[in-house]
């Protein structure tokens, strides 16, 4: 099969800032031009009561036994809150990566946590290790708002499920 090539395409880029460079270099290895124009911006969470929710989540992480990453976003402002607290990552805490790019940059923090095959909360509801969760607890790391699904099938299966709200998006 012949390689895909984008050659004369203008592709325009509207990820945040600090987060085109792994796409652009792939666009352009294929033969594409490439814009950047960033759509969103992911800004930490600033307000007091917010950073209180956070410290307590982070400094209370050896009592979960899940810690779902919806988002490399959300992966890498749990290593700043991580950082921020002088807090390690607890010994037995199982990470989940709804996407690969999420756990490959989990992987460059030394954690090694399970993916699914459907990138997404479906994806995640449906792996062995989510199924038997009844008196268990888990962590969901992600930005203000965003679907229930995840924290409402595990609930449901018995797991107490908390959120560790880290960033805001801002157009």
């Amino acid at each position: 099969m012949k390689p895909r090539t984008l050659q004369g395409l203008e592709v325009v880029i509207t990820r945040p800032v600090g987060q085109v460079a792994p796409l652009q270099d792939k666009l352009q290895a294929a033969g594409a031009r490439t814009t950047s124009i960033p759509l969103i911006a992911i800004l930490p969470l600033t307000g007091s009561d917010q950073r209180q929710r956070i410290r307590h989540c982070i400094e209370h992480l050896s009592q979960y036994q899940h810690a779902i990453f919806i988002s490399q976003n959300a992966a890498q402002q749990a290593w700043v809150a991580l950082a921020e607290y002088q807090q390690c990552w607890p010994t037995g805490l199982q990470a989940y990566a709804v996407g690969r790019s999420t756990a490959a940059w989990l992987a460059t923090q030394g954690i090694q946590a399970i993916t699914p095959e459907r990138m997404d909360s479906e994806g995640l509801l449906a792996l062995p290790a989510l199924q038997q969760v009844q008196g268990q607890r888990g962590v969901i790391f992600r930005g203000l708002g965003g679907r229930e699904t995840l924290a409402q099938g595990l609930r449901a299966r018995g797991m107490q499920v908390d959120y560790c709200e880290l960033y805001r998006r801002r157009l």
